[in-house]
């Protein structure tokens, strides 16, 4: 019997060699729910994060080994030290307490902030990170095997649970570093508003900052467009239009208007405005073609005053040659006004019934261009209404709306009037 024992044992040695040894063996259940899980996790972070210093040394001792593209831009491991010791303490942090706190985030995204000033490209900032978690996830899983098998089997199954605290992480920091981009973006933009405001205000710039910046050249042929209303696109959209037909552009704000200067490179100046016309809801003015930075200051008034030419509720393109008489009434409105107070001085003093409908029949007559039928069919009345009111307006004016002077006149007069400026 004994010997039946003693071969019994052998073969139970040959089996399992643990038993030889005295090794006690992993019960055969391994916890695998989520509460096993996160209690692993936070176990193992609770070990290691007393041991967060020797952890930022390795990881940047590692960063600095394998990623040699650091060696241009930092000076020795040491300046990655502060950075590990945030990315991997916040990465523990949350395994303990199940999130990412507040505190953390903002630590990493000025992370992020940091590198995008130093000028860190993105991707090795990332790389750098995954080197990080690399060693972070070796430590984890070297402290759940010296603990027990059924901790590093939990630990084993929480890995998403510590990969998804690692992307938190790779989050806030990308957020963090796109938002300096942003920032970046924003003042320069500011900075190429102000020099362009400079440029339409007849300033002079740096011959660098007028290339590196506006993007225009010395002997381009420039256009200057000034567009007002609710239906302005965007900068980038105006930007983007006109590079599309192999010209360039630089936009900014000024006095409630989108103000653009259009480098035509190649094409004629027509182009700039069949270009822009195409997006057809601009109520803007354009100004004649000049090769001269110093005449950029005329061109923009030039443009302004084609924007105040255009007929209230139109939405056009125009220049200052499509309606030149309310071109010189956009110049000088106050001059206007008082002539327009003079001219109709005896329409001004009529009831206010017989009043509205003379001035009505003046600035249609003026919108149809001088057509009898045209101006009762706007009018819903007859042609023949039409033509007393003229009669009629004649009699109070002393002018003839078959004369070309005094009809220059009273599309002043219209003008003012339907302007409104005088009330």
């Amino acid at each position: 019997m004994a010997g039946d024992r003693s071969a019994s044992a052998a073969g139970a040695t040959r089996r399992d060699p643990s038993i030889a040894i005295g090794i006690t063996r992993a019960p055969t259940t391994v916890p695998y729910g989520h509460d096993a899980r996160a209690s692993a996790v936070r176990r193992v972070a609770d070990v290691m994060i007393h041991h967060l210093r020797g952890l930022s040394v390795r990881a940047a001792s590692e960063i600095w080994t394998r990623e040699v593209d650091f060696w241009t831009l930092l000076t020795g491991p040491e300046d990655l030290y502060d950075n590990c010791s945030i990315t991997i303490g916040s990465a523990l942090d949350s395994l303990r307490s199940g999130r990412l706190g507040s505190h953390h985030v903002a630590r990493i995204r000025g992370l992020g902030r940091s590198a995008a000033e130093q000028g860190i490209p993105l991707e090795l900032v990332l790389r750098a990170l995954r080197v990080d978690f690399l060693v972070l996830w070796g430590e984890m899983l070297l402290v759940a095997r010296t603990t027990d098998a059924g901790t590093l089997q939990s630990l084993l199954n929480a890995s998403e649970l510590v990969w998804g605290a690692v992307d938190a992480v790779n989050v806030e920091l990308t957020v963090g570093y796109r938002s300096n981009e942003s920032e970046e973006a924003r003042a320069e933009a500011r900075r190429r508003q102000a020099m362009l405001h400079r440029l339409l205000d007849g300033e002079s710039i740096e011959l660098d900052d007028l290339r590196e910046v506006l993007g225009l050249e010395l002997d381009d042929t420039m256009v200057v467009v000034v567009a007002a209303g609710d239906t302005v696109a965007s900068h980038e959209e105006l930007a983007r239009t006109i590079r599309y037909s192999s010209m360039h552009s630089v936009w900014c704000d000024r006095n409630g208007t989108i103000t653009g200067v259009i480098a035509v490179r190649g094409e004629r100046p027509s182009a700039a405005r069949s270009v822009l016309e195409r997006l057809g809801r601009l109520r803007a003015g354009i100004s004649q073609p000049v090769g001269d930075l110093s005449g950029l200051a005329a061109a923009r008034y030039e443009a302004e005053l084609a924007l105040a030419s255009i007929r209230p509720g139109v939405t056009e393109m125009v220049s200052i040659f499509d309606n030149p008489t309310a071109v010189l009434v956009a110049a000088q409105p106050a001059l206007a006004v008082s002539l327009t107070r003079g001219l109709l001085a005896g329409v001004l003093g009529r009831p206010e019934r017989e009043r509205d409908a003379l001035l009505e029949t003046l600035v249609a007559f003026d919108e149809a261009r001088g057509s009898v039928s045209l101006t009762a069919e706007r009018l819903f009345c007859h042609r023949n209404t039409v033509l007393n009111r003229l009669t009629r307006l004649g009699e109070l004016t002393g002018m003839s709306t078959s004369a070309p002077t005094d009809m220059t006149a009273l599309a002043m007069a219209a003008h003012v009037v339907r302007a409104g400026w005088l009330s």
